[in-house]
């Protein structure tokens, strides 16, 4: 079992089940579109798995996210810890079975996350400077 740190709190990641992959589905998380090679949607996603990790709402989980930036966390942080979780459940590996398209779903690597993690800081400079 993996840990997030939240608002200086270790929270527990719950094991990844094909129940929690529905779940974040029916909240509008398409883990389709999560180990596509889009720009994925940082904010809903993150919101949606601390609503998840948290087992609270949404709202409420959005009120974590804002105090943790607060603090001084990112939100970069504790998505990387959900992929390691969820890449090791297996669901989307190569030997995972699952294939679209004729292509193997993949979950961003490190060299994606640290890429994510470069454009959401320097997204976030922007708007503090507007």
């Amino acid at each position: 079992m993996s840990y997030v740190t939240i608002n200086g709190r270790d929270y527990q990641i719950p094991k990844v089940t094909f129940d929690t992959i529905c779940k974040l589905e029916e909240s509008g998380i398409s883990m389709l579109e999560l180990a596509s090679e889009k720009k994925p949607k940082i904010a809903l996603l993150s919101r949606a798995f601390v609503a998840w990790i948290l087992d609270v709402e949404p709202e409420q989980a959005s009120e974590a996210i804002q105090e943790h930036i607060r603090n001084g966390g990112n939100i970069i942080d504790i998505l990387d810890k959900v992929y390691e979780a969820i890449a090791e459940a297996g669901f989307f590996g190569q030997n995972a079975g699952q294939e679209q398209a004729g292509q193997v779903a993949k979950l961003p690597n490190r060299e994606q996350r640290r890429r994510n993690r470069k454009n959401y800081k320097r997204n976030m400079e922007r708007s503090q400077r507007s």
